[in-house]
């Protein structure tokens, strides 16, 4: 069985709508920019607006490019569970090898 789909141009209203939410989707605001390069990466700290809401968004540099994205509603819990594991992590800064 073969599948079609037909294309129905959208009217000029609709095209005017449908432009207008694209646009809001795109459109960012920034509130607080920081950046800091660690060996040969580089991290960014963008906290960031949309029509969704505010976000931080933490982007690693590095060959390619990946980020994540926490809401600012979590951020307090996000805060409190990184510290831990930084925590965790600056016990193995001078620590000798384990293997």
């Amino acid at each position: 069985m073969k599948y079609t789909t037909n294309y129905i141009p959208l009217t000029g209203n609709e095209a005017e709508v449908a432009n207008q939410m694209e646009r809001a989707e795109r459109t960012e605001k920034e509130h607080a920019s920081k950046h800091v390069d660690i060996e040969s990466k580089r991290f960014f700290f963008d906290v960031k607006e949309n029509h969704k809401g505010k976000y931080l968004r933490i982007t690693e540099l590095s060959g390619g490019r990946s980020c994540i994205v926490i809401p600012l509603g979590g951020i307090t819990l996000f805060k409190e569970r990184l510290g831990e594991i930084i925590e965790e992590a600056e016990k193995l800064v001078d620590a000798p090898a384990s293997f």
